[in-house]
C-alpha cells in the first residue's frame, strides 16, 4: 500500500515533494457515535465464548507441540542466553544453526550440540547487515534445508563501551538491536509462509516496561523490538498463517551473562536486591515458550507482561516508590548520576570492537536457599504494603489534582523549536505555540513552506526563524544548534515532531527505506536531546515533546516499520524522564509524550486509509485538534498525552495486553471490517 509515485522511489524524496493537506473532515453524526455504543455491546456479547474458552484453556491447557527434528536458528548463538538457549532446543531434538561473530566459542557450541545427537552448523555473521543476513538465509537453505525456528538473541548490552552515546555507538546497537531483526525476518519468513509452519522469537528486556534512566539507548531499541513484536504478530494474523507461523517475545530481567555488564548492572543502586536468572534458566524458558506457543514471557516467568503494564503506566510519583521500596533505590541525592559514564568496566571505545573481544562469563552466582527465598517472598510482601501505607497521600494528592487542577505555566516569551514545523502537526503546534506567546524556531526539509510558515506567525508578533536540516543528520542539528543559539538564544521548548509516515513510497520494506524511516523518526530524537537538553539542565528550565502514534500501544499489522520506530519514541521518552529524576532536573526540565489516533496531514495518504477497510471509520481528528492538546499538555506538564485525550494512556496500555483473540473480536466488531494491506 503505497501513496507515491514511481519518481518519488525514497522516503528522503518524499519528504521533499509538495505537501498537499486534506480538507478539513466534517464532525462525526449522532448517529455515527451512537452505533459505535451498538458496535461495542455487540462486542462484549460476542466475546463471552471466547473468554470461556480462554478460561478452560487456562485451567486445562494444551500439550506442548514438538520440535523434533525442526530446524531451529539462533543468533548470537554463541554465548549467554543463545547458548543456553540453542543446548535446550536441541534438548528437544531440534537441529541448531549459530549465526555469530564469535567464531571459537561458536564451534565449541557447535561440539556440544553434536554430542546431544543433532545436527549443527555454525556460520559468522553480522545481524546487522543486510546483505549478510541475506546471503546467510540462502547458505543455509542450501546446506541445511529450511529454517523452522528463529531466535534473535543476537544484541548489544549496556556498559561495554565508555560513551554509548557517540553517533557510532548509537547506531551500531540500533542495526544490532532493532535492524538485526527486520533482516532476519525477511530472510526466514517468507519461507515460513510458503511451508505453513515457523516460530520466531525475538529477545527483548525487562527494561521494556520498566525503563531505567542510566539505559537510555538500550531502553529505546528494546521498545523498538518490543513494537517489532507485536506488529509482526498480527501481520501474521492478517496474512492468514495464525497458529502456523507463531511469535514469541522474550522480556528478562537482568540475566548474568557477559561478566562486564552482569557486574556493571549489579553495582548500580538497588541491584543488589534483584534476583538474577542464569542463562541456563533464560534459555529453558524461552523454549518452553516455544513448544506452548506464548506470544510473551517474562525470565523468570512467575510473573505476566500485562502485570508489568500496569507498572508502566501508574502515576510517576507511585512508581517511583515502589521502585525506591522493592530496589532500595537511595535517596536521589546520594545517586551518582557518573554511574552511567563509568569506564571502570568498558571495553572499549567502540561497539563494534566489543565483538571482536574475547566473551567472559559471568562467575555463577550462589543459588538461593529455601529459607532466602521464603525471606524475600515475605519481604516482597512487607514492602508492598509498605508502598500501600506510603501512596496513601499521593494518591490523595493526584486526586486533588483531577478536581482542582493546578494553574497552568505561562510559556508565553519562551524559545520553541518544531522540528518538521512546516506542514501538517508540526505547522499547527508552531501557530498554537505562538499564539501563546512563543518566539518559534521551524526546522524542516521543506524549507519554502517552512519560511511561508514563519511568516504567518509573525502577526502574533514573536519572534520566528526557519531552518532547513535533516533531523536525521547528526552533523546538521549540531550546525542547526549552533546556528538557533547564534541566531535566536538558547530554546526552552524542543517539540520532536519530524517524522516518517507509513506508505509514503513504493516499498517501504527495503533496507535503505526502513533505515531512513528508523533514522529520521528514532535518532533524530537522539541528536536533537543530546543538542538541546544540556542547556535546559544548566538553565534548570525547559520542556522537551515528542509525538508519538497511538500504534505505539495498538500496533495494527500493516506498518511494522513505523510501529517499531513508535514503539523505540515510547521507550525514548520514558527513559528520558527517569534519567532526568535521576539527576534531579525533573522538576525543571518536563517531558511529553504524544500519542495521536488517525490525524488528516497529507491527503494523498489519507486517501488510502480511508480506503482501508477497519480504519475508515476510526474518528480521525486535525492537525489543529492534536496542537491544541499538545500545548495544553506543555502548560500542565502532562507527561502522556493521548489523542483525543478522552483516552488515557493506561487504557491503551490495557487494550494491549487483553488477551490477543478479545482484542481481535474487539477490533473486527468496532471497526467494522479487520485492516487489510492494500497493494
Amino acid at each position: 500500500m503505497t501513496i507515491c509515485s514511481s519518481n518519488e522511489s525514497t522516503l528522503f524524496e518524499f519528504q521533499l515533494q509538495p505537501y498537499n493537506p486534506l480538507p478539513p473532515v466534517p464532525p462525526k453524526s449522532l448517529w455515527h457515535r451512537f452505533r459505535r455504543i451498538l458496535y461495542f455491546i455487540q462486542f462484549l456479547i460476542k466475546s463471552i465464548p471466547v473468554w470461556i474458552k480462554l478460561i478452560v484453556e487456562w485451567i486445562w491447557p494444551p500439550a506442548p507441540k514438538s520440535i523434533s527434528g525442526w530446524t531451529a536458528l539462533v543468533t548470537g548463538g554463541s554465548n549467554g542466553i543463545g547458548h543456553a538457549t540453542a543446548l535446550y532446543l536441541a534438548r528437544n531434538g531440534c537441529n541448531v544453526i549459530i549465526a555469530d561473530l564469535d567464531v571459537v566459542n561458536g564451534k565449541k557450541t557447535v561440539k556440544e550440540l553434536l554430542n546431544l545427537g543433532v545436527k549443527a552448523a555454525m556460520y559468522k555473521v553480522d545481524v546487522s547487515v543486510y546483505e549478510d543476513v541475506v546471503k546467510l538465509g540462502r547458505k543455509i537453505e542450501s546446506d541445511c534445508g529450511p529454517v523452522d525456528i528463529v531466535v534473535n538473541s543476537a544484541g548489544v548490552l549496556p556498559f561495554l563501551v565508555d560513551d554509548e552515546y557517540t553517533p557510532g555507538n548509537l547506531r551500531r546497537a540500533v542495526n544490532v538491536n532493532v535492524m538485526g531483526l527486520f533482516w532476519t525476518t525477511a530472510a526466514f519468513l517468507p519461507g515460513m509462509y510458503a511451508r505453513g509452519r515457523g516460530h520466531i522469537v525475538a529477545l527483548s528486556s525487562r527494561a521494556a516496561y520498566t525503563p531505567l534512566g542510566y539505559m537510555r539507548i538500550y531502553n529505546t531499541t528494546k521498545y523498538a523490538v518490543r513494537g517489532f513484536m507485536e506488529d509482526l504478530h498480527d501481520e501474521i494474523y492478517h496474512a492468514g498463517y495464525e497458529g502456523r507461523v507463531v511469535t514469541t517475545s522474550v522480556f528478562p530481567e537482568i540475566i548474568s551473562t557477559r561478566r562486564e555488564t552482569t557486574e556493571r548492572l549489579l553495582s548500580l543502586p538497588g541491584s543488589s536486591e534483584l534476583t538474577v536468572p542464569t542463562p541456563e534458566e533464560a534459555g529453558k524458558d524461552i523454549v518452553n515458550a516455544i513448544r506452548n506457543n506464548k506470544r510473551k514471557i517474562l525470565v523468570p516467568d512467575f510473573l505476566q507482561t500485562w502485570q508489568f503494564a500496569l507498572f508502566e503506566d501508574l502515576p510517576r510519583s507511585i512508581s517511583r516508590l515502589l521502585l525506591q521500596q522493592y530496589r532500595r533505590l537511595l535517596p536521589l541525592a546520594t545517586i551518582d548520576w557518573a554511574i552511567s559514564r563509568s569506564k571502570c568496566f568498558a571495553m572499549s571505545n567502540s561497539l563494534v570492537d566489543v565483538h571482536s573481544q574475547p566473551y567472559v562469563a559471568a562467575p555463577p552466582l550462589e543459588p538461593a536457599t529455601l529459607l532466602q527465598v521464603a525471606l524475600r517472598i515475605v519481604q516482597t510482601l512487607l514492602d508492598l504494603l509498605v508502598v500501600l501505607i506510603r501512596s496513601v497521600p499521593l494518591w490523595f494528592e493526584l486526586l486533588v489534582e483531577i478536581f482542582a487542577p493546578p494553574k497552568p505555566k505561562t510559556i508565553g516569551g519562551q524559545t520553541a523549536l518544531v522540528t518538521g514545523g512546516a506542514n501538517g502537526i508540526g505547522k499547527a503546534i508552531a501557530t498554537e505555540l505562538a499564539r501563546e506567546g512563543c518566539n518559534v524556531v521551524l526546522v524542516d526539509l521543506d524549507g519554502e513552506n517552512g519560511e511561508r510558515v514563519a511568516a504567518e506567525l509573525r502577526r502574533y508578533n514573536v519572534k520566528t526563524v526557519a531552518y532547513k536540516f535533516d533531523v536525521a543528520d547528526y552533523d546538521e542539528v549540531r550546525e542547526l544548534h549552533r546556528q538557533v543559539e547564534r541566531d535566536i538564544g538558547p530554546v526552552d521548548i524542543l517539540v520532536n515532531n519530524a517524522g516518517v509516515l507509513p506508505f509514503l513510497t513504493q516499498d517501504e520494506n527495503l533496507p535503505s527505506q526502513i533505515k531512513r524511516m528508523m533514522d529520521v523518526n528514532v535518532l533524530g530524537q537522539f541528536w536533537t536531546v543530546e543538542q538541546f537538553l544540556p542547556s535546559m539542565i544548566r538553565r534548570r528550565k525547559g520542556h522537551i515533546v515528542a509525538i508519538g502514534s497511538a500504534s505505539a500501544y495498538t500496533p495494527v499489522g500493516w506498518m511494522r516499520n513505523y510501529v517499531t520506530s513508535k514503539y523505540a519514541v515510547r521507550g525514548f521518552m520514558e527513559a528520558l524522564d527517569e534519567e532526568l529524576h535521576l539527576i534531579g532536573q525533573a522538576d525543571f526540565v518536563k517531558t511529553t509524550t504524544v500519542f495521536p489516533f488517525v490525524v488528516n496531514t497529507r491527503k494523498q495518504l489519507m486517501d488510502k486509509m480511508n480506503r482501508t477497510p477497519g480504519v475508515s471509520t476510526m474518528p480521525k481528528f486535525s492537525p489543529e485538534e492534536t496542537a491544541k492538546t499538545v500545548v495544553k499538555a506543555i502548560c500542565h506538564n502532562q507527561r502522556k498525552v493521548v489523542v483525543p485525550d478522552a483516552i488515557k494512556a493506561w487504557q491503551l496500555s490495557y487494550y494491549e495486553h487483553i488477551p490477543i483473540k478479545i482484542r481481535r473480536m474487539m477490533d473486527s466488531v468496532l471497526m467494522k471490517g479487520r485492516p487489510i494491506v492494500l497493494d
